[in-house]
């Protein structure tokens, strides 16, 4: 229980710490770590925000399990080798202002204007050229170099009880692939409510960098890796994810889901199928057979689901199909400004990609399908970070 509570806590300390500009550092503390190393309990985890641009740091610390009473706390700096030997304080004394104070255990967030005296031991800013910008200039070579810890001692280890170096944060990559409601039959990041089997789908966030275990926070308030939706209106879901030290990931990643209503019948009771470009009311027993023949769920006419589709209009892109359906071949229309950074990819029933163009420029119009198959298709194009996916049908 006491390992959760500890979990927990840093989950909600940590949880607003990402910033878009600047470097972020984690530290780990611990009593071996010390110089001389001590056999305290006490753990902590810090994370450091140096903002060049802004002139600030920021410093939040978590820790527990100490033996005794913390009076001071403060960063050191540097020292003659990275990632060991004691050093001068570096900054403020005789604390960090508002640092916990005769407790065992506590969290600390306070943001630094490095431009300011107060922020320092006064001596740094002498033996550092004398000025504050200069000695903020100073701290950030130490820091980088490896050569600066942060020190948390208590009234059995005036010295020190925990301390840890502070390591630059990792780049940590988060996504969110497209999602597919079904195996076949259906548009990725798309539900159907009306099709039980088909409303709703698993979104997984992919990690790369850092140090797992990741916690993560869907916007749902969801804290694992992947979540199950079944939305009844289009929502965009977003994730952002931390490593194990607090490092945060990239920029929250989004994935929007749609929701389209393929019900039919008087009473609204069956389902609408595109079978080989005719449109088809069927009981929702005989779905899953249709599908499986490579039908797809909604009517066969043109669909259009965006992602972030305003964004891709303002920037000048127009994406259009002429001849949809088509029982001979597709034309794909490419109008406005953009660079020379347009792929086009289209996938069969199954997900399988059937063909791909890349380095296309707008302005001119490219030509796909003379050796498809009869069926549905589905085409994904993509400029930058931006993506529109179309449903093609090819009829006999």
């Amino acid at each position: 229980m006491a390992i959760k509570k500890t979990l927990l806590l840093l989950i909600v300390f940590f949880g607003a710490s990402y910033v878009s500009s600047g470097q972020i550092y984690w530290v780990s503390l611990s009593g071996p770590a010390e110089a001389p190393p001590n056999n305290s309990p006490g753990t902590g985890k810090a994370l450091i925000t140096i903002d060049a641009v802004a002139n600030t740091m920021r410093v939040q610390t978590t820790f527990s399990g100490l033996v005794a009473g913390v009076t001071a706390s403060h960063i050191h700096a540097p020292t003659a080798v990275a990632g060991t030997g004691t050093a001068g304080v570096a900054t403020s004394l005789p604390t960090f202002p508002g640092f916990p104070s005769g407790v065992t255990a506590g969290t600390y967030d306070q943001t630094f204007n490095m431009l300011l005296a107060s922020s320092y031991n006064p001596s740094y800013v002498t033996n550092n050229g004398g000025t504050t910008a200069s000695a903020f200039a100073a701290l950030r070579a130490a820091i980088s170099a490896g050569k600066a810890y942060l020190n948390i001692h208590s009234t059995t280890f005036p010295g020190g009880e925990i301390r840890g170096f502070l390591n630059l944060c990792p780049s940590i990559n988060v996504s969110i692939p497209n999602a597919f409601a079904l195996p076949a039959g259906v548009l990725p990041n798309t539900v159907y409510p009306a099709y039980a089997p088909a409303s709703s789908l698993t979104l997984q966030a992919n990690v790369s960098g850092g140090a797992g275990p990741y916690s993560y926070t869907w916007s749902n308030g969801a804290t694992t890796s992947s979540i199950t939706v079944s939305p009844t209106a289009t929502t965009t879901y977003s994730v952002t994810v931390q490593d194990q030290n607090g490092c945060p990931g990239s920029a929250s990643a989004t994935k929007t889901v749609n929701v389209v209503n393929i019900s039919g019948g008087n009473k609204g009771d069956k389902i609408v199928v595109c079978h080989k470009g005719n449109e088809l009311t069927i009981g929702s027993g005989g779905v899953a057979d249709h599908l499986q023949h490579g039908d797809m769920l909604g009517s066969c006419e043109p669909v259009t689901v965006r992602s972030r589709s305003s964004v891709i209009a303002e920037a000048g892109l127009t994406i259009k199909v002429l001849a949809n359906p088509s029982p001979n071949y597709f034309d794909i229309q490419i109008r406005g400004k953009a660079d020379n950074n347009i792929r086009l990819t289209v996938y069969d029933n199954m997900g399988r990609v059937v063909e791909t163009k890349s380095s296309l420029s707008s302005n001119q119009t490219v030509r796909f399908g003379n050796f498809y198959r009869s069926g549905i298709y589905l085409l994904e194009i993509v400029q930058g970070p931006h993506k529109q996916t179309l449903k093609l049908v090819k009829s006999n």
